[in-house]
């Protein structure tokens, strides 16, 4: 595990960061069929989380 200390100014990137690693840790869990019984309640469904998250989240991805 790394654990990194994060200064005020780097705080909007850390959230960024944190956010787009957590979508595509649910995004793995999906695929396997292992989302939580929170997680399907939260985004309604694995149908809403593809449609409604994740896919427009990859859609902003930078091209690599």
């Amino acid at each position: 595990m790394d654990i990194r200390r994060v200064h005020p100014v780097d705080y909007r990137l850390f959230q960024a960061a944190d956010f787009l690693c957590t979508m595509e840790l649910l995004e793995l869990k999906r695929v396997n069929r292992d989302l939580s019984p929170n997680d399907l309640r939260f985004f309604n469904g694995t149908k809403e989380f593809t449609k409604t998250y994740f896919k427009k989240m990859r859609e902003k991805r930078f091209a690599g």
